[in-house]
């Protein structure tokens, strides 16, 4: 601890040469309270109390009311050393247990990211050879359409010459019916004329005879 009015510490490091002297201390060193639980040195105190007209306190300014209540408190030097050492050493425990965890982080993440690298690396071999595939597949698929729209094509050309050829068909039926019905009104009229026609016979034409 320090007084803030010296930047002094409040208690004197003890010295091994004269125990005594370490276990009592000087008047410059004895420690005094305010009336808010600040503590100071006697000596420091007193005289901010002389160059000021009131008493304040210099940590938080607070007036104070009354007397100035001096401490006495037995200073253990050698106490407080062996708690520095203690706690030196748990310092450099603490130090060595950070450096040791994160050297094992560190190699963690080394071996993860190199594991990770590594699986990368064969998803995207994976991935090369499916996109090869894929584009075979494609292209066999493509050759594949373009064979089914050449042979709709040829469909479609075969039904359409279907379709005329039905339609000269029917032409080349009607064509025969009416020559049959025109041979067999000339084989009745040559039969007619064979036996001679009377003078009340009429031959008869069909209206819808087509003549060749």
């Amino acid at each position: 601890m320090v007084c803030v009015i010296c930047f002094d510490t409040l208690f004197p490091i003890a010295v091994e040469d004269d125990s005594h002297a370490a276990n009592t201390p000087a008047e410059s060193s004895r420690v005094a309270a305010l009336g808010c639980g600040h503590t100071f040195h006697l000596e420091c105190i007193k005289s901010w109390e002389t160059r000021m007209a009131a008493i304040t306190c210099p940590m938080c300014n607070v007036r104070q009311v009354g007397t100035l209540i001096p401490l006495f408190i037995e200073y253990d030097g050698d106490r407080d050393t062996n708690s520095q050492n203690s706690g030196l050493e748990q310092d450099d425990k603490y130090n060595e247990d950070t450096y040791l965890y994160t050297e094992y982080q560190n190699k963690y993440r080394k071996d993860v990211n190199s594991c990770l690298a590594t699986r990368c690396k064969e998803l995207m071999e994976l991935v090369t050879a499916f996109q090869v595939v894929a584009d075979e597949k494609t292209e066999s698929l493509n050759k594949r359409q373009a064979t089914i729209d050449e042979l709709t094509e040829r469909v479609e050309h075969l039904e359409s010459r279907e379709r005329e050829l039905m339609a000269l068909l029917r032409r080349h039926k009607l064509r025969m019916r009416r020559l049959q019905i025109m041979n067999k009104i000339l084989d009745r009229n040559v039969a007619r004329t064979e036996e001679g026609p009377s003078d009340n016979e009429v031959v008869l034409v069909p209206s819808n005879t087509v003549f060749l």
